[in-house]
């Protein structure tokens, strides 16, 4: 793809009604009260984001082998179900389930090789295997009613390296977020989502996040590993665990942290936020290579950091105008 000439996007985030309510609420939502005051809960959102693209292609490109200088495509960039809530005190349960990405080539097996065999008997698989659990975690929190310290485990995009590590996607401000920053995705990872344990919270201005996770093997992420050669790419060979953590001091308002992990992207000018952060991700042995034929196998360490300042914030509330700014400083060594 050599040029994006037109993207529509639409997102719709849905929540109704369920519970009695004696007041008509801020926003409709669909949240069961599990005792009188509300304190305990179950609430369920959607949210669907659906685009069309019109794109100039590169010379050569084919589209289910015809020659193609442009495509036009309409798919769901993300579809999802959360299901959350305060189940007592301590206990806080969420879970989300969904699909990305899903578009006409959904039923195509890209690792198939059409020239190499002439035969597409074999091609498709089937466009009905998308969705998957995102996220299912159970937290435990240490302090009743305080944010100063939840402890968790589960599959989870809590993450370490930065705030678009881990990005609340029903609030992003740009056509998408800015994917480098999660630094592993689908490779030893699910969609930014890893197998972790943590602990995360609030202590004043501060917000921590800390974790040890266990990446998935690249050969299960469905694309054929790549070749060991003499650059470094995801080993083949041995498991450790991964250790990452994200912190950040916020200057005015405190950010939300009822769901782990999902970072806003923008508040509309509805949050007056300031914010330094920085994080990192580490896994011993996590990439090899091998420099010519004959030579030893050679392992790197996989180190990730970033420094950032996030803003946003309003000019005008009345005229309901707003700044949001990013800043920021990554440094990621996958070995040579």
């Amino acid at each position: 793809m050599k040029k994006i000439i037109l993207v529509l996007g639409l997102l719709t985030a849905t929540t109704i009604s369920f519970a009695q309510q004696t007041t008509a609420p801020d926003k409709p939502d669909l949240t069961y009260k599990l005792n009188e005051s509300g304190s305990h809960y179950v609430k369920v959102t959607f949210l669907n984001q659906a685009w069309a693209r019109f794109n100039q292609s590169n010379p050569g490109t084919t589209v289910i082998q015809e020659p193609k200088d442009n495509t036009f495509d309409i798919g769901l960039r993300r579809t999802r179900i959360q299901l959350y809530g305060q189940l007592n005190d301590r206990t806080f349960l969420y879970l989300q389930f969904g699909m990305n990405n899903f578009n006409f080539l959904n039923g195509l097996n890209s690792n198939y090789n059409f020239t190499a065999t002439g035969n597409t008997d074999n091609a498709y698989t089937n466009r009905k295997l998308q969705a998957f659990f995102h996220d299912a975690v159970v937290e435990y929190h240490a302090f009743n009613r305080k944010d100063w310290l939840k402890l968790g485990g589960g599959l989870t995009v809590v993450n370490g390296l930065s705030r678009f590590s881990q990005p609340g996607v029903s609030s992003i401000i740009s056509l998408d977020v800015p994917v480098f920053a999660q630094a592993t995705v689908d490779q030893t990872d699910e969609f930014s989502r890893k197998l972790s344990i943590y602990a995360r919270g609030q202590v004043g201005h501060f917000d921590y996040r800390v974790a040890i996770s266990d990446p998935f093997p690249i050969q299960t992420n469905g694309a054929v590993p790549p070749a060991l050669g003499a650059n470094s790419s995801f080993a083949l060979k041995g498991h450790h665990k991964q250790f990452q953590g994200f912190f950040a001091y916020q200057f005015f308002d405190k950010e939300s942290h009822i769901t782990p992990g999902y970072m806003t992207g923008t508040y509309l000018g509805k949050k007056k936020v300031l914010s330094l952060e920085g994080g990192f991700i580490t896994q011993k042995n996590a990439t090899w290579r091998k420099e010519g034929a004959g030579a030893d196998t050679l392992y790197s360490d996989m180190n990730l950091w970033s420094v950032a300042a996030f803003l946003d914030m309003p000019l005008n509330r009345a005229k309901g105008t707003a700044i949001n700014a990013y800043l920021g400083y990554f440094n990621t060594d996958y070995g040579k």
